[in-house]
């Protein structure tokens, strides 16, 4: 009989533990950046209750401006005054769910830095206890969007130049030939012929330049960065890298304030090592894509300077060719 009672204690005791350990809740934020507009789609997770409630304050650094938000059919409500306040038929049995999408306006570009952040989170369940969930915030670097759209900008215009140069060349060559009808047979065969032969040069160069620019401009990459846990002693920022083609290695330099008390610990993705002067880290396997780099803890920073910026950033891809990128600064705390 005791060992009865002792199993099902230990069997109580297991599923109480199982249910702390697998309990998830929270929202996740997935922006895309377009010019001066970003689109955030904001996912819903509870694995322990249905969710029929969401509300939260939504919070962006001075560079930002909440425009609107459009709903997933789920749910009713809004996100005016920057206050997210949302009810619906509830979630059912769905773990994972679509909250809605918020449009931002970048307001001013002359800041290298913007975050949007959702704070004092909460679901409601069927029975409207509300439940507490973390902050979510997600930071990215505004001039590196700046600085893409302004590149877009300048191919484009290439572009056009190039093919004004092309018309006109094609349009003096055909002038040149028309012109030529009325004279000496042999005389224009000669000249009509040097016409076209430089012509064909001048087309292929065109093209070949066309396409280097054109393969130029599909190279895209990038870091961005969150910092979470302002509240305690320490503040811990995540640094992330992007690029559309393979990196075998980072390079750069980490201009750490001196009065900054920042420890490193990179992923394991990556052999090598940052200090507070040189970041030096070769990939394990070639990186794509969205991929973490470091996490970056730092104690001190209530009292200190509140940037660190890294600079002569290089990624060096698989065909050991170097990529350098813009100067990125985190910014570890908002100006007030």
């Amino acid at each position: 009989m005791k060992i009865k009672i002792n199993l099902l204690v230990l069997f109580t005791i297991i599923m109480l533990f199982s249910n702390v350990v697998f309990a998830d809740e929270n929202i996740k934020i997935n922006c895309n950046i377009n010019n001066n507009n970003i689109m955030c789609e904001l996912l819903g997770t509870s694995t322990d209750y249905e969710v029929v409630a969401i509300e939260s304050s939504i919070n962006t650094s001075s560079n930002i401006k909440l425009i609107s938000m459009k709903n997933d059919s789920l749910w009713n409500g809004d996100a005016s005054n920057n206050l997210l306040s949302l009810y619906g038929i509830g979630t059912g049995s769905v773990k994972e769910f679509k909250i809605g999408t918020l449009n931002f306006e970048i307001i001013n570009d002359n800041y290298e830095y913007g975050k949007i952040a959702l704070n004092q989170i909460r679901f409601a369940d069927s029975t409207y206890k509300w439940h507490n969930l973390k902050d979510v915030s997600t930071s990215f670097d505004v001039n590196y969007v700046k600085d893409s759209s302004s590149n877009d900008w300048d191919r484009v215009l290439i572009i056009v130049v190039l093919l004004i140069i092309f018309v006109l060349c094609f349009s003096i060559v055909i002038y040149c030939i028309v012109k030529l009808k009325k004279n000496d047979y042999k005389f224009k065969y000669l000249i009509k012929n040097k016409l076209i032969i430089s012509f064909v040069i001048l087309l292929i160069i065109f093209i070949i330049f066309l396409i280097l620019l054109l393969n130029n401009s599909s190279e895209k990459a990038y870091l961005y960065y969150d910092c979470t846990d302002y509240n305690t002693e320490e503040v811990r920022c995540e640094i992330y890298g992007y690029s559309n083609y393979k990196i075998e290695a980072i390079e750069g330099s980490f201009e750490n304030n001196t009065d900054i008390d920042g420890k490193f610990k990179v992923v394991s993705d990556w052999q090598g090592e940052i200090d507070k002067n040189n970041i030096s880290l070769i990939a394990y396997n070639n990186m794509q894509n969205k991929f973490k780099i470091t996490d970056l803890f730092i104690s001190n920073y209530k009292n200190s300077s509140n940037k660190i910026k890294i600079s002569n950033i290089v990624f060096i891809d698989s065909f050991h060719k170097e990529h350098k990128l813009n100067d990125f600064v985190i910014k570890i705390k908002e100006e007030k």
